[in-house]
């Protein structure tokens, strides 16, 4: 998988903690200082630049940094992330850096800011007080940095990266995903709702490109009644990291009503007798997963020449 390199500068905490957070979200991702990092460029594709914006001007570390090794930094994908306070400017903060990387540069924004006056330095308050006098703000506690800002923002360069994977072509990834479920008949069901998550063991059918689920019931369907957004993972043991193989189905559920044509047609594909389901002392509930994206990791798809993960759109 291509990894992801994450440089950053920050004096208050605010730009590491983005820098941080982006690396859990882009992982494979190494996030680090300039002066920190002792590798090389080649062990990474993507590169991500997190400057904070002191008094309108671009880490100078940053800035020295890029220049010295524009060649290097240039031959990668190139993300620019400032933060401030003043997130309309950031094309405007970002400039210096663009203008060194050129059309290396694939996205540039800001994810917010924050000004906490009794954190600062006497040095940087003077400096701030005065700024913010021309400026005419009131030199107060101030934040536009929001965490959902940073999961959005890393979710879609996450999906900007999977444009760039060396792809199965789309029929044959259908049928090895196709193969790979029907290999196996056991999942992790994971449903949510608000502050409540549930992740439940489950036997499965893959009946028409579909997944279904017999359930006598359970807290999951307090979930799925609220919410019916379902994750599912299918995977084979580990034996070693050349020898991967585990699939990420996402979807959306529908509860089967009971006794109507595609609950019976489901349990006939199972072999089981609807005669003797109905005259259970219990209902027996059919859960069916609509598949609406599907992450396939799979060590065989690098023996065929292509990137070990691939992503299936329905």
């Amino acid at each position: 998988m291509e990894r992801t390199l994450i440089l950053y500068e920050s004096r208050y905490g605010l730009t590491e903690r983005i820098s941080k957070g982006l690396s859990l979200i882009l992982g494979p991702a190494k996030y680090c200082r300039p002066l920190e990092f002792n590798g090389s460029f080649n062990n990474f594709g993507t590169i991500v630049i997190c400057t904070p914006v002191y008094l309108e001007s671009v880490d100078e570390n940053i800035y020295k940094y890029v220049l010295k090794n524009a060649d290097l930094i240039k031959q990668k994908k190139v993300i620019l992330i400032c933060s401030c306070l003043a997130e309309d400017m950031a094309g405007k903060y970002l400039k210096p850096l663009k203008d060194i990387l050129g059309q290396s540069v694939i996205l540039e924004t800001s994810l917010g800011g924050e000004l906490i006056p009794d954190k600062l330095n006497s040095q940087d308050y003077e400096l701030i007080k005065k700024f913010s006098a021309a400026a005419g703000f009131p030199l107060k506690d101030r934040k536009s940095f929001e965490m959902k800002k940073l999961v959005k923002l890393a979710l879609d360069i996450r999906r900007l990266k999977d444009k760039e994977l060396k792809l199965v072509p789309e029929e044959e990834l259908k049928t090895y995903i196709s193969n790979f479920i029907k290999k196996h008949n056991s999942c992790a069901l994971a449903t949510g709702y608000d502050d409540a998550v549930r992740n439940t063991p489950m036997e499965y059918m893959y009946i028409d490109d579909c997944i279904y689920i017999f359930s006598e019931g359970g807290e999951k369907f307090s979930n799925l009644l609220l919410n019916p957004k379902v994750s599912i993972t299918i995977y084979d043991a580990y034996r070693g990291m050349n020898k991967l193989g585990g699939i990420q189905i996402s979807g959306v559920s529908e509860i089967i009503d009971t006794g109507c044509d595609e609950y019976i047609y489901a349990f006939k594909q199972r072999g089981l007798n609807i005669e003797k389901i109905v005259s259970l002392p219990v209902a027996l509930n059919l859960i069916k997963i609509n598949i609406s994206k599907v992450e396939f990791l799979w060590s065989g798809f690098v023996e065929l020449g292509y990137d070990i993960k691939q992503v299936l759109y329905v």
